[in-house]
């Protein structure tokens, strides 16, 4: 062989084992997962910066399993399902789940998969979440300093377990916040543990201040509105929800919490401007709901109760006699007792 020839196949053999050992290197790092941390911290179990890096991990992967995906991905052929759930499934078992008899349901019954996997993926989220706040806490407890960040999802992961842990939430948020976090973000969390928990003054104080920094987040303004119309203000209300329903239906491609939003904003808008008696408004709000949502029974429900207050009694009864239709008891048999009203030529009070 020439020399030149030689020293050719040379250069690229030795590029080549470069290539394979960068893919190598590349590949060990791509496969730090929450098994193989958890397994270094079991060889070196006083080592705070592994166990806040398993923290991590498991938080990030108990807030994705926790999402609301479909179990049967839409528009997709029963081959391309049963491929996404199998790199769904290589992502479990890197945090620790066994998967095995999973994956022979998904190849063989992939509709008997379908049904399993929202609840099991869910329980992996949860059982994640509360992995990453043991360790987190646990760091803490060796004498590891927790950044804001880091306290913040610890109560973003408490609140997400539940209505049990708010009261945990909101020690780690408020800790976060007092640690120097401005965040909208943990603002708006601490709002929601202040609505939850029953004090609507508090959530109110946090939805304002995270509204200072993200005056143009239709969620914020949502909260806003709905924790006014809690707190009996409906007219203050009135504006944030506006703002809400006007931001998001200016949008496209809205995705399905999105969707879910707009319709939330939309009822409550028409209940707020009902409680003021801007009844026309009001009837715009159920009546765009509906458009989008006919099997809604509540927003029909309010635009038989708007329409008997605005004297349009015809239109309330038919709103009216399509919920009971649907629903006899809907609402403990209150749009029943409304609608006997109105057909004995009697108004009923509103609400």
């Amino acid at each position: 062989m020439p020399r030149r020839a030689i020293l050719l196949f040379a250069v690229i053999l030795l590029a080549g084992f470069g290539a394979w050992f960068l893919w190598r290197a590349r590949a060990g790092e791509e496969r730090v997962t929450a098994v193989s941390l958890a397994a270094r911290l079991a060889e070196a179990p006083f080592d705070g910066e592994v166990r806040l890096e398993l923290a991590e991990k498991e938080y990030q992967g108990g807030m994705k399993f926790l999402k609301e995906d479909l179990p049967w991905p839409t528009g997709t052929s029963e081959t391309e399902a049963i491929e996404a759930w199998r790199e769904e499934l290589n992502l479990w078992a890197e945090n620790g789940e066994d998967v095995e008899t999973l994956r022979a349901t998904a190849r063989t019954s992939p509709r008997a998969f379908a049904r399993v996997y929202p609840v099991r993926r869910t329980a992996l989220g949860r059982r994640l979440l509360r992995r990453s706040i043991l360790h987190f806490r646990q760091a803490e407890a060796l004498g590891a300093s927790l950044t804001p960040n880091q306290i913040n999802r610890v109560g973003n992961a408490y609140f997400n377990l539940g209505e049990g842990t708010y009261r945990f939430a909101e020690k780690y948020m408020r800790r976060s916040t007092e640690g120097g976090l401005s965040s909208a973000h943990a603002f708006t969390f601490l709002g929601n543990i202040g609505y939850l928990s029953g004090d609507t003054p508090a959530a109110l104080g946090w939805y304002r201040k995270a509204l200072e920094l993200a005056p143009e987040d239709p969620i914020i303004a949502y909260n806003l509105g709905l924790a006014y119309t809690e707190n009996g203000d409906p007219k203050a209300a009135l504006p944030f929800l506006q703002g809400a329903v006007e931001s998001l239906g200016n949008r496209e491609d809205l995705s399905e919490e999105e969707i879910a939003l707009l319709a939330q904003a939309q009822l409550a808008l028409g209940v707020a401007a009902f409680r003021t008696g801007a009844h026309d408004e009001a009837i715009r709000a159920f009546q765009d709901l509906l458009e989008t949502n006919e099997k809604s029974l509540e927003a029909r429900y309010w635009l038989g109760i708007t329409y008997a207050e605005s004297g349009k009694i015809a239109q309330a009864k038919e709103q009216l006699s399509q919920v009971v239709r649907a629903d006899p008891n809907y609402r403990a048999g209150d749009a029943r007792a409304r609608l006997r009203l109105l057909e004995e030529g009697r108004r009923p009070a509103g609400r």
